[in-house]
């Protein structure tokens, strides 16, 4: 059987259309069609015929995709033969079954995807009834896009006869699908489908030089098929708006698009791809370099369109095959959901459909890349506290009054639009049951890239798990609501870690006040603590703390208790955290914190030799990084004082003579209730502490200024009066403004803001504003990002240019160095002297490329004194 492509069809009869939405939409599917819809209150059953524009074919997939409100109920699937409808002799072949859609508040549409294996010219739909609700008030039904694969045939007229399956072909197309259509351009689209046949040919022929260049630019393509699809619908607008000059820069762009397109296609000369590409030349395609920065205009055609009807993207759901009758050949299955068509075997459905993004196509979409930098810079200008992603002018989707899935968070007005799931994010929540507890716009946003996104949806969750009847009882959302926790412990951005905490508390309340056993909470916040403990060795300080606290809640709660903790921080190390000093030094010291605290034995869960153990493999008591060693004697200490010494016996008899002769003085000095003796400094009540400085000072501020101190990636806000209201920090291109220290300031909230915690200079002197003042411009520890002017920790600017950067796009990591590096300069790097390993326990400075030592006493000597590239400091002036 040759490999399946998309069959041309026409709809040549309808029972009844909307004018505005007719069943010729469906001929044609592009990412903006609309679909067919019937008429208002239209008399059931409502039918529609497809004609194969080639004739006959063996069609082997049918998709379907079905309105988000409008829904049948179920549609029946009948295949003809015949010279024309009238004369057809029409084969049932089973049913869809549709979902009523309520979980998702009728914002998503399903595509339903079903195998058949039959011969015909004609297919007919047949829907009997449609789903009554809120939102379809003149009871519709509605098809957004249909989508037919199979083969084309020479002329066989044998009704229903199965084809037999020769060989299939080793490669088969992804572009055949229906997400393809509505996705991406036409025109893209058909060349992305002959370079997949010739793909195909080129696998088939094992000529695997040919494959890679194909492969190479498919991705490409994609990318711009998809803002080539943009760009049309944002031209449609434009045009019934009559800006035509917006309407002619968005062609000038489009046609921009196309040259390139067409030049990828021709640069990898492929046979009987590249030759029909070699002519094309769009009138007055304007240079790449003269393309025109509309975004600002795109917003102000399109800020007033609003769609006609609730809209949102896709549902991905369960492919099921045709629900199959008793008219059905011997050997189909039986009725129900579970049967499958067949016509001598079964053949297997994909547990889902295939598709990355499905988005409602009757609203105008903004073009992929978007300048998030200018975003930034003119939402900083007016507020401090904004988001970059929120000023980007994505689209809105409409809810009625008072039903924003968001409701009642703050600042719901200035929040951005959540992206759609990909398909990993979206098995992800229906596996963990995020999608059926807090329903699919907030697993959005909980996936979305802009953080303030997902710390609204978080607040969002607490506020639902506040009420009463809102979610149901802990045992039913348990899983949910640990799948929302374990997304905000591999959060990046450190107000939707700490968000996450709020919730965390919360929840393990609420199981303690349900008495749920441990035996059936614990494994439910494995991916969690696994999560938190990780995060314990980031590099930023203050995910670190957050992580830290997470930890210390759960080990309190009689949920998960601290022998969990225990068990999954003694777990071995991948190879890689073996050659880093702090994944092993922030594991012992949350042991030794642990066993401080509860204890050892039955009670608290915890057990010497396994903890000890962990000590040992790493290699910990004669560690080359002193913080690995003072952990480890910090946890021997801690058991000592539990046990006594005998017990340790076989680890102490490993150490040095003078090793030795300190860990028994530091059992002296615990024994007469002195701890700062057992390591030369206080008792860590969290992660262990950065740097002599920015402890000191992080102890005389509370825990608000606290939020204020380290963001991942090395950002650093302003003040904490705009960390509350949810700020992420400001652009360098202007002085921090000073409004919000003054209002702190005459309240009198009692933080101190005389020393830095970054360099650990202090100034009695200073107030919020002005330690924002320094942060700014006179830290040196500190940087304005080269790319988007985010003032970063210098140590952390690698980190951000690669995770969090608006221009992370334009660099690549070094997996020699550590360091960003550009993408145009990534080759040259290569082959220079500086891209080398550093030596055990150090990185390389991104300023300068001297190789530090990985502590922040030696980072803090480094850019202070040493660096000779450092901007803010003598040496570098």
């Amino acid at each position: 059987m040759g490999e399946p492509v998309k069959l041309r069809f026409q709809v040549v009869h309808c029972t009844s259309e909307d004018p505005d939405y007719p069943a010729s939409q469906l001929n044609n599917v592009v990412p903006s069609t609309k679909g067919w819809q019937s008429v208002r209150f239209p008399t059931y059953p409502q039918e529609l015929i497809f004609e194969l524009v080639e004739g006959e074919a063996k069609i082997t997939k049918i998709q379907v995709l079905s309105h988000q409100s409008k829904i049948g109920k179920k549609i029946d699937i009948f295949i003809g033969i015949g010279d024309d409808i009238d004369t057809t002799h029409w084969k049932r072949l089973g049913y869809l079954s549709l979902d009523n859609n309520e979980r998702s508040s009728y914002q998503a549409r399903e595509l339903k995807t079903v195998f058949i294996d039959n011969i015909g010219k004609y297919m007919k739909f047949v829907i009997n009834e449609c789903y009554m609700n809120k939102v379809n008030t003149h009871n519709q039904v509605g098809i957004v896009a249909v989508s037919l694969l199979g083969e084309e045939l020479a002329g066989s007229k044998d009704s229903y006869a199965r084809v037999s399956d020769a060989k299939k072909a080793p490669y088969k197309s992804p572009y055949n699908d229906l997400t393809v259509d509505l996705t991406l351009d036409p025109q893209t689209a058909s060349k992305l489908r002959q370079l997949a046949d010739a793909k195909g040919r080129a696998i088939a022929n094992e000529d695997y030089a040919t494959a890679k260049q194909i492969k190479s630019v498919e991705q490409e393509l994609k990318a711009l098929g998809s803002r080539l699809a943009q760009l049309n619908m944002a031209k449609s607008e434009a045009v019934a708006a009559e800006d035509y000059d917006l309407a002619k820069e968005i062609k000038d762009e489009s046609d921009s698009l196309r040259v390139e397109i067409e030049h990828k296609i021709r640069s990898i000369q492929v046979p009987g791809v590249s030759a029909s590409s070699a002519s094309y030349s769009p009138r007055d395609a304007p240079a790449k370099n003269d393309a025109h920065d509309y975004d600002s205009r795109f917003k102000r055609a399109t800020s007033n369109f609003a769609p006609e009807e609730p809209s949102s993207g896709k549902k991905v759901v369960s492919v099921e095959p045709l629900n199959a009758h008793d008219e059905l050949p011997v050997g189909g299955g039986g009725g129900g959901g579970g049967g499958g068509i067949s016509n001598g075997h079964s053949r297997p459905a994909p547990a889902y459909v295939e598709d990355e993004s499905i988005d409602v196509m009757n609203r105008p979409i903004m073009p992929k890349e978007l300048d998030y930098a200018a975003a930034a810079a003119a939402a900083t200008a007016g507020d401090d506290d904004a988001d970059p992603l929120a000023a980007t002018g994505m689209p809105t989707e409409a809810f009625a009054p008072g039903q924003h899935p968001l409701e009642g968070v703050p600042n719901l007005a200035n929040l951005p639009t959540p992206e759609q799931l990909t398909i990993k994010s979206r098995e992800f929540c229906d596996q963990s049951g995020i999608t059926r507890v807090f329903g699919e716009y907030r697993a959005r946003c909980l996936h979305s890239k802009a953080w303030s996104l997902r710390e609204a949806a978080i607040t969002k969750i607490i506020m639902m798990l506040e009420s009463d009847n809102d979610v149901g009882d802990a045992n039913s959302i348990l899983s949910a609501v640990c799948g929302v926790l374990r997304l905000g412990a591999e959060d990046k951005i450190q107000q939707v870690l700490f968000n996450s905490l709020n919730l965390m508390e919360q929840f393990v309340g609420l199981l303690k006040r349900e008495r749920l056993p441990r035996s059936t909470t614990s494994p439910a916040f494995e991916g969690v603590v696994v999560q938190l403990i990780e995060k314990l060795s980031d590099g930023n300080s203050r995910l670190r703390e957050g992580a830290r606290k997470g930890l210390d809640i759960l080990a309190a709660s009689s949920s998960v208790g601290a022998g969990f903790i225990a068990f999954h921080a003694a777990k071995a190390l991948s190879p890689k955290q073996k050659n880093a000093w702090r994944p092993i030094a922030s594991r012992i010291q949350l042991m030794a914190d642990l066993v401080n605290t509860y204890g050892i034995g039955q009670s608290s869960g915890l057990n010497m030799d396994s903890l000890l153990n962990f000590s040992k493999t790493n290699g910990a008591y004669a560690h080359s990084n002193v913080e690995v060693r003072d952990a480890a004697k910090d946890l021997v200490v801690a058991i000592q004082r539990q046990v006594g010494t005998t017990p340790l016996e076989p680890t102490l008899s490993a150490l040095r003579k003078k090793q030795r002769e300190e860990y028994e003085a530091a059992f002296e000095a615990a024994a007469t209730n002195a701890p700062g003796a057992a390591s030369g400094k206080k008792p860590a009540a969290g992660p262990a502490s950065s740097n002599a400085a920015a402890t000191a000072a992080s102890k005389r501020t509370d825990m608000t200024h606290q939020h204020a101190t380290h963001h991942p990636g090395g950002k650093v806000p302003t003040s904490s009066a705009r960390v509350q209201e949810k700020g992420n920090g400001y652009n360098a291109g202007s002085p921090p403004p000073r409004g919000h220290a003054a209002e702190e300031e005459a309240k009198g909230g009692g933080q101190d803001f005389s020393t830095c915690m970054f360099c650990g200079v202090s100034n009695p002197k200073w107030t919020e504003s002005e330690l924002d003042l320094h942060y700014w411009k006179d830290c040196p520890l500190l940087i304005s990002c080269p790319s988007c002017a985010q003032i970063v920790e210098i140590a952390g600017l690698p980190e951000h240019l690669l995770d969090e950067c608006d221009a992370k796009s334009n660099y690549v990591p070094c997996d020699v160095t550590g360091l960003a590096i550009r993408k145009n300069e990534f080759d040259t790097w290569r082959k220079s002297p500086n891209c080398r390993p550093a030596p055990d326990n150090s990185m390389y400075c991104p300023l300068c490329t001297t190789a530090v030592d990985d502590s922040d006493e030696a980072w803090q000597h480094h850019l202070t004194v040493d660096c000779a590239k450092n901007g803010r400091t003598k040496g570098g002036r």
